[in-house]
């Protein structure tokens, strides 16, 4: 993807007319610096050692969970070695996490390059609740049903109404850890085949939507100057639905024939690795 953006890139810079900016003053104009690319090629450009999210910008996220992934082993030892000791302190750490997050933003929606403290918070929450997911387990299923419904509930009215943002997370977390036990309603629900089918290429939808997008445009540009009489809101939902349409079977494409490949390639290699220390020892 990084590839398809620094082409696209060019042919902004190579054909000014093509795009919306107009002509960038050189190629490596900021924020898509040479700096920028490097951290995008070192997947650390959501660490904070950038200055704005560039390039391949949806690829923040992965770095963001790269820098996840690194920390998992160390607090996974933590909660291991002592377990009610170690949550609380995991626990702790995301809050705090949080706290300095509003405090330094404004807000929880800290930017892209800065994303890797949000994730890192997320994270930790996380391997708190799958501590927590026993308890949820060993509750009926008309009791994981209502749970699922007072969190769903309970999503919603904070989205809507509350002023203290941790409050969403926190209604968040209950409908994660009240849905991941396969049980109930709600579970059930999100067992119909196109939700599972999008959960499936949810991954490879997200990484990209923004070209798709970029597909879309003559569509969308066309349609603009066709339709100039149409709300502004009705014709959100309507770009919308153009950009999923060009995104949904882009995304199933990469996903068939580049995603699962290439976890099957990874797959044997990690066999290939496993057989070859077998053979040694």
């Amino acid at each position: 993807m990084l590839a398809m953006y620094f082409v696209a890139h060019t042919a902004k810079y190579l054909l000014p007319e093509m795009s919306t900016t107009g002509s960038l003053p050189s190629f490596f104009a900021p924020p898509e610096t040479i700096y920028n690319l490097v951290a995008s090629v070192l997947m650390i450009h959501a660490w904070g050692v950038t200055d704005a999210i560039s390039w391949n910008m949806v690829s923040w996220a992965v770095s963001a969970e790269f820098a996840a992934y690194l920390l998992f082993p160390p607090l996974s030892l933590l909660i291991g070695r002592i377990p009610q000791v170690g949550s609380l302190l995991v626990l702790g750490g995301a809050l705090t996490l949080y706290w300095y997050i509003g405090r330094t933003f404004g807000d929880l929606d800290a930017p892209g390059n800065y994303g890797a403290i949000r994730c890192i918070a997320g994270f930790a929450l996380g391997m708190v609740l799958y501590r927590c997911l026993p308890l949820i387990q060993s509750l009926p299923t008309k009791a994981v049903s209502l749970l699922q419904a007072a969190a769903l509930i309970a999503v919603l009215a904070m989205y809507l109404y509350a002023t203290v943002q941790l409050l969403v997370v926190a209604s968040v977390a209950l409908l994660i850890v009240s849905t991941s036990v396969n049980r109930g309603w709600l579970s059930n629900a999100l067992k119909w085949s196109p939700l599972r089918f999008l959960g499936q290429i949810s991954f490879t939808l997200y990484m990209t939507h923004v070209v798709a997008g970029m597909m879309a445009r003559p569509v969308i540009y066309y349609l603009g100057q066709a339709y100039v009489d149409i709300q502004s809101d009705t014709w959100a939902v309507i770009v919308l639905a153009i950009k999923s349409l060009f995104a949904l079977p882009f995304a199933y494409l990469l996903f068939k024939y580049f995603e699962l490949p290439a976890r099957d390639w990874l797959v044997s290699l990690e066999r290939k690795r496993r057989n070859a220390a077998v053979v040694t020892h």
